[in-house]
């Protein structure tokens, strides 16, 4: 079975379609989604239609998305009802596939805005996840997608679809698990998508420091918010 893990999705409706006709292509229909999905792009409204039309498996909330209310013009395109629905995920959630336990994360089970990251120690790895015996680790929120063997278990990181913003890397990322019995293997995707199009979207839309938004979008690198 194979399994797409999105994260950070960050209001950027251009590059989160680009991968949704590559899972098309690829005939994925199972979607994990990591958080993460509004603030710092211009189209909430067009990313949780798509969400919403991916249905996603797992939907976990991450550290930007309780930002909303701060965020005017972000909370301008959503009903009360969008609001409460993103407040309202969890931020940690485990499922079993074909025997396998996955664990679920935006950030860490104790902080949803804490960082994992590939070169962690294996005994700093046991103890953010401390009560979580989970061999897979599924986490978002730093932009920086890998595949990694920490102590026993693999890590994944699907990196970001709209702010692809690690190393020197612009393109839209995401991960796919390939779930076999009692085993997985995982690969990182990346995806071009229109820096235009997404920019000329920013400005439609009249968002806020869309300067600034374009030379994330068009990656100024930084290990993330």
């Amino acid at each position: 079975m194979k399994i797409a893990v999105l994260s950070d999705v960050h209001g950027n409706t251009t590059a989160l379609r680009k991968i949704v006709k590559d899972l098309q292509e690829r005939n994925i229909s199972k979607v994990i989604f990591l958080g993460d999905l509004f603030i710092g792009g211009p189209d909430a409204k067009g990313c949780l239609k798509v969400m919403r039309n991916l249905d996603p498996i797992v939907w976990i909330k991450g550290n930007t998305d309780d930002w909303i209310d701060e965020e005017l013009f972000i909370r301008d395109q959503l009903t009360d009802e969008d609001v409460a629905f993103i407040k309202d995920l969890p931020i940690v959630k485990s499922l079993t596939v074909k025997g396998v336990d996955i664990l679920c994360l935006h950030g860490t089970p104790r902080d949803v805005g804490e960082r994992i990251f590939p070169e962690m120690k294996s005994d700093r790895l046991d103890d953010i996840l401390y009560g979580y015996p989970e061999q897979i680790i599924l986490s978002g929120h730093i932009h920086e997608p890998y595949v990694v063997d920490i102590g026993d278990r693999l890590l994944v990181n699907p990196g970001s679809v709209g702010l692809c913003n690690a190393g020197d890397d612009d393109k839209a990322s995401y991960a796919i698990m390939n779930v076999k019995k009692n085993s997985v293997t995982a690969k990182i995707v990346k995806i071009k998508f229109s820096h235009k199009k997404a920019a000329e979207l920013a400005k439609s839309c009249g968002m806020n420091n869309v300067e600034k938004y374009i030379n994330k979008i068009e990656n100024r690198p930084s290990r993330h918010i």
